[in-house]
């Protein structure tokens, strides 16, 4: 069965190292909340704010470890909304996972927790 699992996550600044920091933190922090193995994971999107651009956050999952290495990653710009997130990662995850619907967990870290655009 595939499951999508949404998280996201703001970056201090458009920094590479930082960039790279905050994918290591949000990808981790969605596969222990979800107990995923990387071979169970289709695919990974990523939107970027489009205040972020020094460089791609699919990159850094391939560094999280060597199975990670073969997951399809792909990254793009997210619409840029007046009072959207500032540099805000969000990634949708597919996976093949043997799971209810409402027992998938999605990572809203940091101050993207209390940001919900669909509460106005």
């Amino acid at each position: 069965m595939v499951r999508a699992i949404r998280g996201a996550i703001c970056v201090k600044k458009n920094d590479a190292e930082l960039i790279k920091e905050s994918v290591h933190i949000l990808i981790k922090e969605i596969v222990k909340i979800n107990s995923i193995e990387a071979e169970n994971v289709i695919s990974v999107q990523f939107s970027v704010s489009k205040d972020l651009d020094a460089d791609y956050p699919g990159l850094y999952v391939r560094s999280i470890s060597e199975e990670w290495e073969y997951v399809p990653c792909i990254c793009s710009v997210e619409m840029d909304v007046p009072g959207a997130l500032k540099r805000c990662i969000r990634v949708l995850m597919l996976v093949n996972l043997e799971r209810n619907i409402k027992d998938i967990k999605h990572a809203y870290l940091g101050e993207t927790s209390s940001y919900n655009p669909f509460n106005k």
